[in-house]
């Protein structure tokens, strides 16, 4: 399980980009803004469009502007959303949490839910398989992030999509679970 439960889980650093001026560009259908000037990596692209990666794990990180609002949608996988900077409104059916910097919000695989910003916020989330969370709370939670795990978090979203399962970024993601 991930380190969730034991109340010390982890949240990122902010990105490091080498031109933000050419990281804004328009919102794409899914409300990303948030564009990273390289090689492919998870940080431009939206769970959709990579959930038909074969790995345990996915990592994509997003940066929104104050006010951005995420219609309410859901996934096949559990989330697990942290953010370095601005404050995460998340609301479902059954309510509504508040989630600062540095702290986590699980939310578990199929969970109808929306998405408020409140300043601006660079956003990072691991999507993990089903079968890959037994165990974890079957209902949303704020959860506590300890240094190690932001790290890794930090790393995973740098990592290509399909990533070697038995290289240094298969073993960071075995970490994470």
């Amino acid at each position: 399980s991930l380190l969730l439960l034991s109340g010390d889980i982890a949240c990122l650093r902010t990105p490091y980009f080498h031109d933000k001026a050419s990281l804004w560009r328009p919102a794409t259908k899914v409300g990303s803004l948030n564009y990273y000037n390289g090689p492919k990596r998870m940080r431009d692209i939206h769970i959709e469009q990579a959930d038909h990666i074969q790995r345990a794990v996915v990592a994509i990180g997003s940066v929104y502007p104050d006010g951005y609002n995420i219609a309410p949608h859901q996934h096949r996988r559990g989330q697990l959303m942290s953010a370095t900077s601005g404050v995460i409104v998340l609301m479902t059916p059954t309510g509504t949490w508040v989630m600062p910097p540095q702290r986590g919000m699980w939310i578990p695989p199929n969970t109808e839910h929306s998405v408020r910003m409140v300043g601006n916020v660079n956003m990072q989330s691991l999507y993990l398989e089903p079968d890959a969370v037994r165990g974890m709370p079957g209902r949303c939670q704020v959860v506590s992030i300890s240094t190690f795990m932001r790290e890794l978090i930090s790393e995973a979203v740098d990592l290509p999509l399909d990533y070697d399962l038995d290289a240094r970024a298969g073993t960071l993601m075995q970490l994470i679970l």
